[in-house]
């Protein structure tokens, strides 16, 4: 791939993508290599431009000098600045061309596209429809209300769920009164066009919307009529666009997760009104932990309540909010059987909450503790609970991942033991909570001997290995039955415990031992 640009160097640009983030958002780069030196130089990127200082890219045909193909796209910035760059063919310049224009609707604007030659037909029909591109049920009430709940305003929008379904959505009633209707329009395979509970089909959302802006429409007794669109707005951001983080992103991402290679803080942020705090399920070192209803709203109406775990974050304890956020962050990006699911986060004054699946069984400690006479909670009960719980930690290695947190008190269990059934006992290790990279050393030296010794020295050096030593700490709770190791010495004590180079002593379990005899 040549470059054709304007410098006095001979250059070529072995390769031109849309990368990650750099510090804080995405931008264009590109990757130099000097002709003379392309064998022996390291690759250096520099950055080209942001995505939102593109002004159109164009494809053209190359030298037509024996069998040359090339293709040249050229990519226009704001500033009057150009770009161009040449493929070998005709296929690669349209790949290329088609990243760069989904990226910008991802990220900038999901109503434009930047070339006319990677534009996909459904994108064209929705412009001549004026039809919004995926966007939440709310969202498109937002802007209903904005504009004042006019009579026949409406807004027409891809359902963000189901490819070939979208809605109309318009206000009926004034003022108190008002109640919002979502009539459902869905594509045939043929391609035609049905208005739900009405007969007739149409070849496009033109034609549909034209005819029911002549009509009236009757719904639930109801009859209102579709007079005029809410067009959608250049750049509008929306809640179904990337978040960038120069553009109003609440929370800055530390460096801790950069180092993990986490791309960039984000998580669904949930209303206050959408959550009912219940009974207290008891209190952490920094969190208040509630049972809790969270409840959305579907696309017909419909209104869906789910059991959730809600942890708010002390007040006393804000300045490790830009941690308890990291923390949700990592969740909502991770996805593992073993993983407690992480719904997202909801931020109303100086509350800061995060809200997680149910656990009916609660914390792995007291479960143990309860049972600890058990007949149930035997050896292979404790083998399968330490299995999985290994089998989240390698999925966290994989990923380049240190949890931080790792011990019994944070492990839950989703399922009890069912021998009539056959099913196993099932665990899920949880959010890691408030890094110990941010917290103080005498909170860290409570934490002995889940925290290892080079983290007490600096928790900087929080790694892979200190999530293994934590591991072989909480298996001896598992194996105590759910006993705190050192819980009867005073911080002193156990940092002393360290100093001196001590171990755990070995629990008494007997079966474990006879097991690795037999």
């Amino acid at each position: 791939m040549e470059h054709t640009g304007h410098g006095d160097e001979e250059e070529q640009i072995k390769g031109q993508r849309a990368l990650g983030r750099s510090g804080h958002h995405r931008r264009l780069r590109r990757q130099w290599h000097p002709v003379v030196q392309r064998t022996t130089q390291s690759e250096d990127l520099q950055t080209y431009c942001d995505f939102g200082e593109v002004v159109d890219v164009s494809i053209r045909q190359g030298s037509k000098e024996g069998t040359n193909m090339n293709r040249i796209v050229s990519i226009n910035r704001q500033d009057g600045k150009t770009q161009e760059l040449v493929f070998s063919s005709s296929m690669e310049a349209l790949s290329f061309t088609s990243l760069i224009d989904g990226y910008y609707r991802l990220t900038m604007d999901a109503h434009h596209y930047l070339c006319k030659d990677v534009v996909p037909p459904h994108m064209l029909e929705a412009i001549e429809s004026y039809c919004h591109r995926p966007i939440s049920m709310e969202f498109a009430i937002s802007k209903l209300r904005k504009s004042g709940n006019q009579k026949g305003l409406f807004v027409l929008r891809c359902s963000p769920k189901d490819f070939n379904k979208y809605f109309l959505t318009l206000a009926i009633g004034a003022y108190e009164d008002v109640e919002y209707k979502h009539c459902l329009i869905t594509r045939s395979e043929n391609g035609d066009y049905n208005l739900s509970g009405t007969k007739r089909n149409f070849r496009s959302l033109k034609e549909l919307l034209k005819c029911y802006q002549k009509e009236t429409v009757k719904s639930d007794g109801v009859v209102f009529q579709f007079s005029r669109c809410c067009l959608p707005k250049a750049k509008q951001k929306s809640s179904l666009l990337v978040c960038r983080s120069h553009q109003g992103s609440e929370v800055s991402l530390s460096s801790s997760l950069q180092r993990h290679n986490i791309s960039q803080m984000m998580f669904h942020k949930i209303k206050k009104d959408d959550l009912d705090l219940g009974e207290s399920q008891g209190q952490g070192t920094f969190t208040k932990i509630f049972k809790g209803i969270r409840k959305e709203q579907g696309d017909y109406g419909e209104t869906h309540k789910t059991e959730v775990i809600v942890k708010v974050l002390d007040k006393a304890h804000i300045n490790y909010s830009e941690s308890f956020f990291e923390a949700a962050s990592m969740m909502s990006q991770l996805t593992h059987k073993h993983l407690v699911l992480t719904y997202g986060i909801c931020v109303c004054g100086e509350e800061n909450i995060m809200v997680q699946e149910y656990v009916k069984f609660g914390s792995l400690d007291t479960y143990l503790k309860k049972n600890k006479n058990s007949i149930s909670v035997n050896i292979l009960w404790k083998l399968e609970v330490a299995k999985q719980l290994a089998w989240a930690m390698l999925f966290l290695e994989e990923k380049n991942l240190a949890h931080g947190n790792v011990c019994a008190k944070n492990i839950l269990l989703i399922r009890e033991e069912d021998r009539t059934s056959g099913n196993p006992p099932f665990i899920k290790l949880s959010d890691p909570g408030i890094s110990i990279t941010v917290l103080p050393r005498e909170i860290l030296v409570e934490q002995i001997p889940w925290v290892t010794p080079e983290c007490i020295l600096d928790p900087k050096n929080l790694s892979l290995a200190s999530d293994k030593w934590s591991f072989g700490t909480t298996l001896w709770e598992i194996c105590s039955g759910g006993e705190k190791p050192l819980a009867n010495m005073d911080s002193s004590k156990k940092h002393l415990f360290y100093e001196n180079h001590h171990q755990l002593s070995a629990p008494k379990w007997t079966e474990l031992a006879n097991l690795i005899n037999s």
